[in-house]
Formats: structure tokens, C-alpha cells, sequence
């Protein structure tokens, strides 16, 4: 394996490893702000159990991979007019 092939590994590594990290602070992120934010504004769907009070990281993962979409979707939409 040459020298730039490494070069070319280490750094697609690096990247991955980069973007694995950068969402799994995002989720706990989501995670923590639907804790704090929810049970307080939408207090009676979560008495109704419409809405949980918590979210796992999991689904805060899904939930951040979701907006983001909508968001690239939003960007492309609007960069049409």
C-alpha cells in the first residue's frame, strides 16, 4: 500500500469516525432538549400519552436524521426560485 493510499484511508477514516461522533452528540442532544422542552409545552399530550415525555437515543437519532433532510430539502427548494 503506498503513501497516498494511507493517506487516502486515514483520512476517509477519519471522517467516518468524525460523523459517527458529530451525531451521536447530536442525538443526545435532541435527546436532552425533548426531556426539558416537551413534558413543560405540550403537557397535556403527554398526560394523554399522544406524546412521550422522553425519547432514546435512538430515536433522537431518527428524529435529527429526519430534520435534516426536511432541512437539505428546504435548501435545494428555495436555492430553485
Amino acid at each position: 500500500m503506498g503513501r497516498k493510499a494511507r493517506a487516502i484511508v486515514f483520512a476517509l477514516g477519519a471522517v467516518i469516525l468524525l460523523v459517527v461522533v458529530l451525531s451521536a452528540i447530536g442525538a443526545f442532544l435532541i435527546m436532552i432538549i425533548w426531556s426539558w422542552v416537551v413534558p413543560d409545552v405540550f403537557a397535556g399530550a403527554v398526560e394523554q400519552n399522544v406524546l412521550p415525555a422522553s425519547i432514546s437515543l435512538w430515536q433522537a437519532l431518527k428524529l435529527m436524521i429526519f430534520f435534516s433532510v426536511l432541512g437539505l430539502t428546504g435548501l435545494v427548494a428555495s436555492a430553485k426560485r
